[in-house]
C-alpha cells in the first residue's frame, strides 16, 4: 500500500477512478477507493487492489480492479467479454463450486471489472521460480486439480456461457487466447533444445499442426454456409428464370465436394476434437445422401423430391458446424 499517490502509475490511478465512478453509479452513493496496490497485470491490462475508504453500503473492505486499456487489434478477438462472461458464470455458482472471485460490477464502455479480493498469496510463478522444488510441485498439482474441478463444475453449461457472451455483444465464440496458445506451443520444442538440450519427440509438433488444421476447418465451415445459400439462389434462377440456369446449379454442386474434402480432411488429419470430427463426417453423409437423391429419380421421383428437404437439413447442420468451429 502507498500513501503518496503522486508517484503512483497513472494507469492504476485511472483504473481506480473508473471503478469509483462505476461503483458510485451502481450504488447511488459516493464510493471512494484508497491505498492502491499495483498487482502487475499485463501489457494489455491493469490490475490493482484498493481499500474501500468510503463505504455507505456493505461492500467488501478491499476490492480488486482490472482495467483493459486498449481495444484489440483488428481481426483479433477481444478477451474482455470472455472474461466478464466467465466471471458472471462463476459468480452464479454456489461458493463451494466457485473457482474464481465474485464479480461485483463491470462496465463494457470502460472495459472494467471490479471483483472481490481473495487476499494475498504466492502466485504459481513465485513457486515455480522459487528455490523450493517440492513446494513448486505441490503448487503445480494443486493448480491442475483446480482446473479439473473448474471443468467439472462448468461441464454442460456451454449454452449459458454463450448466452452471457451474446448479452455482451459477442456473436462468435472464438477463444481469445487460442492464437497465443498455438504460438507458445510452437516454440516449446526449440525452448527445450536451447535451454535443456532435450530433443523433443515428433508429438511436440502436433499442436501447431492442429492449429493450422483448426483454421482451415473454421473457414471451410463458414464457406459451407455461404455456398449452400448461393446454391439455393441458383435453384431459384432455374425456377423463375428458366431451364437454361440448371447447368449452373449442377456445376456449382462440385464446390461442395471440395469443401467437404477440406472439412473432413482438416478434422481427421489435423486430429481435431471428437465434436468437430463428428460434425465433418455427418456433413459428408448428408452430401452423399444429397447426391443419391438426385440419381434415385430413375427409381422413384417421389424419393428425389426429398432433395430440397435434405438441402434444408444440410443448411441447418452447416450453421451448427460453423458455430462450433
Amino acid at each position: 500500500m502507498v500513501d503518496d499517490l503522486g508517484s503512483f502509475p497513472r494507469p492504476v490511478l485511472g483504473a481506480l477512478a473508473a471503478a469509483e465512478r462505476l461503483l458510485s453509479r451502481r450504488t447511488g452513493a459516493t464510493i471512494v477507493l484508497a491505498d492502491p496496490e499495483d498487482l502487475g497485470g499485463s501489457d494489455r491490462s491493469v490490475v490493482a487492489r484498493a481499500r474501500v475508504a468510503r463505504n455507505p453500503f456493505s461492500l467488501p473492505r478491499t476490492l480488486v480492479v482490472k482495467h483493459y486499456r486498449d481495444e484489440p487489434a483488428p481481426g483479433r478477438p477481444d478477451p474482455f467479454p470472455f472474461e466478464v462472461a466467465s466471471a458472471q458464470l462463476f459468480t452464479s455458482m454456489s461458493p463451494e463450486l466457485r473457482p474464481s472471485p465474485v464479480l461485483i460490477a463491470h462496465d463494457p464502455a470502460s472495459r472494467l471489472l471490479v471483483m472481490e479480493d481473495l487476499g494475498r498469496s504466492s502466485t504459481l510463478a513465485d513457486k515455480l521460480f522459487g528455490p523450493d522444488g517440492a513446494a513448486a510441485q505441490r503448487c503445480m498439482l494443486s493448480w491442475a486439480a483446480a482446473l479439473g474441478r473448474m471443468q467439472a463444475a462448468t461441464a454442460g453449461r456451454e449454452k449459458d456461457f454463450g448466452a452471457l457472451l451474446r448479452r455482451l455483444g459477442e456473436r462468435a465464440w472464438r477463444d481469445p487466447m487460442a492464437d497465443e496458445a498455438r504460438a507458445a506451443f510452437a516454440g516449446v520444442a526449440g525452448l527445450l533444445h536451447d535451454e535443456l538440450g532435450v530433443v523433443a519427440s515428433p508429438a511436440a509438433v502436433v499442436i501447431p499442426r492442429r492449429g493450422i488444421a483448426a483454421g482451415i476447418y473454421r473457414w471451410t465451415a463458414r464457406a459451407y454456409v455461404a455456398a449452400i445459400g448461393f446454391q439455393v439462389f441458383l435453384a431459384g434462377l432455374f425456377v423463375f428464370v428458366g431451364a437454361s440456369m440448371l447447368p449452373l446449379h449442377m456445376t456449382f454442386a462440385h464446390v461442395f465436394i471440395v469443401l467437404t474434402t477440406l472439412l473432413v480432411g482438416s478434422a481427421l488429419v489435423g486430429r481435431l476434437d471428437g465434436t468437430r470430427r463428428r460434425d465433418a463426417l455427418v456433413m459428408l453423409g448428408l452430401l452423399i445422401v444429397q447426391g443419391m437423391l438426385v440419381h434415385l429419380r430413375v427409381v422413384s421421383p417421389l424419393i428425389s423430391a426429398f432433395h430440397p428437404v435434405n438441402a434444408l437439413v444440410m443448411f441447418w447442420w452447416s450453421t451448427q458446424v460453423a458455430k462450433r468451429a
